[in-house]
């Protein structure tokens, strides 16, 4: 099976990540033979974006985090 990354950078996106990273990973449905995974790559963000990527992580062997 083939490996596609979304790599979503982000600061101060505390607001609205979770909600982005559950429709990039929707698109899983419409691709067959792919695996698809989402890189956060956060700037140290002031609001926690990090801190809820973090948890996020934990959650869906999916989603990665690179601060």
């Amino acid at each position: 099976m083939k490996k596609a990354v979304v790599v979503l950078p982000t600061y101060n996106e505390s607001e609205n990540i979770e909600d982005m990273l559950v429709l990039v990973l929707a698109q899983q449905k419409k691709l067959k033979d792919w695996e698809l995974f989402a890189l956060v790559s956060d700037s140290h963000s002031p609001d926690g974006t990090g801190d809820l990527v973090r948890r996020l992580v934990n959650q869906n062997s999916h989603i990665e985090l690179l601060l």
